[in-house]
């Protein structure tokens, strides 16, 4: 490329070698020092800031706007079955930190504390159903 190079052209910028002898001279020294592997060219790039090439960029395609599907993130528990005779159903909330699978305390009305499973894809906030041991019947 530098046999092509006009010799009106070398040294037109600030900066540059003002001489197409002094151009030669350099690109033989450094190919030199290439080839002997004292530097590579991405250090001469680096040291002599060589132009990077400009890439057209391609037009970004127009894409339009689609909604989302919906996905609900809770899960609904099955519907627990009636209450059965000395048992009464009650609602609880899963605390912070108490996910399904996972036992949690709950205080009954009759005043007892007992430990119920949160329901496997339950998490914090959600609420789910139980039985628990209803108030003592009077006796016939």
């Amino acid at each position: 490329w530098l046999d092509s190079v006009d010799e009106s052209e070398v040294g037109d910028d600030e900066g540059e070698a003002k001489s197409k002898d002094v151009l030669v001279e350099w690109v033989g020294v450094t190919s030199a020092m290439v080839a002997a592997k004292h530097v590579t060219f991405k250090e001469i790039n680096q040291a002599w800031g060589t132009p990077k090439q400009q890439v057209a960029a391609e037009p970004v395609p127009e894409v339009k706007y689609q909604e989302p599907e919906y996905v609900p993130s809770y899960v609904v528990a099955a519907t627990p079955p009636p209450p059965q005779a000395g048992l009464q159903q009650l609602t609880a909330t899963v605390p912070y930190g108490v996910y399904g699978g996972q036992q949690m305390q709950v205080d009954t009305p009759n005043g007892q504390r007992m430990a119920v499973t949160v329901p496997d894809g339950l998490g914090p906030g959600n609420t789910f159903t139980f039985l628990a041991p209803g108030p003592p019947q009077p006796a016939p």
